[in-house]
């Protein structure tokens, strides 16, 4: 009859567990994302008459939360338009009403300089622009900031 004896159960121990630890540790990545309905939103925006490239317009959610990690933001293109997403794909938002405000940061020689949009449309607090997100496609009125 074949034995392992004292030596041979501990020498069989380490090699089992290394066979057995891909089938355990199997699943123990992250969880896909769990996205929520998003619906479409656009505009466009024009700082002191002039369409800008990399202005964000970013949507605050008003008495409802975004998911976690999340933020609504459009980045401007050449010809001034946007369009507001908290995922890569879809594009859009969760339905709710937003306050939206708006950051560029004017580029300088060696960097970005200090955001130029000027008071009111730099806070939640103050900004004018306000957004209803229902159950269709929404354009944003188009924003024009003086300098």
């Amino acid at each position: 009859m074949f034995g392992l004896g004292q030596f041979g159960r501990t020498a069989i121990a380490p090699f089992a567990f290394a066979l057995a630890a891909p089938w355990m540790l199997a699943g123990c990545g992250e969880a896909p994302e769990t996205t929520v309905p998003v619906i479409p939103v656009t505009g466009t925006l024009t700082f002191g008459g002039e369409k800008v490239v990399g202005a964000r317009v970013i949507l605050h959610p008003q008495g409802h939360p975004l998911p976690a990690d999340r933020i609504a933001v459009g980045t401007t293109k050449s010809d001034g338009t946007f369009a507001v997403a908290i995922y890569d794909e879809p594009k859009g938002v969760p339905a709710g009403e937003y306050v939206g405000t708006v950051e560029y940061y004017k580029p300088i020689e060696g960097g970005t300089g200090p955001n130029v949009v000027p008071k009111p449309y730099d806070s939640p607090e103050t900004s004018p622009i306000k957004v209803s997100v229902k159950d269709s496609p929404v354009t944003i009125p188009p924003i024009e900031i003086k300098k």
